[in-house]
């Protein structure tokens, strides 16, 4: 926060939210990343449980870049014994909005 990062931070946090609430899962995924890496080593540490967190949280990102998305596997069609295709709902559930109480 003493950066001045906390702003731009906020920020991020909102597009992200509306873009997991109106994209599909390949436009979140291309949007992250296209994201910027952080080098938490040019952190400073006031204190050695900083410095142990920070350790930790370097850690943890090495293990996220690691890491790799895969596509989700489209699931075949149900054909019952009659040749008919069961049509299944979708599983994203609609978002209501919010409602104001007095």
């Amino acid at each position: 926060m003493e950066d001045g990062s906390l702003e731009e931070v906020g920020d991020l946090l909102c597009q992200f939210f509306t873009l997991c609430s109106t994209q599909n899962e390949a436009v979140i995924v291309e949007r992250l990343r296209s994201l910027p890496r952080c080098d938490l080593s040019l952190c400073q540490c006031e204190d050695e449980d900083d410095e142990n967190m920070h350790r930790t949280l370097n850690d943890i990102n090495e293990t996220v870049e690691d890491m790799e998305v895969s596509e989700p596997v489209p699931q075949a069609p149900i054909i019952d014994e009659d040749g008919f295709q069961m049509v299944l709902r979708s599983s994203k559930k609609k978002r209501q909005p919010l409602q104001e109480t007095n």
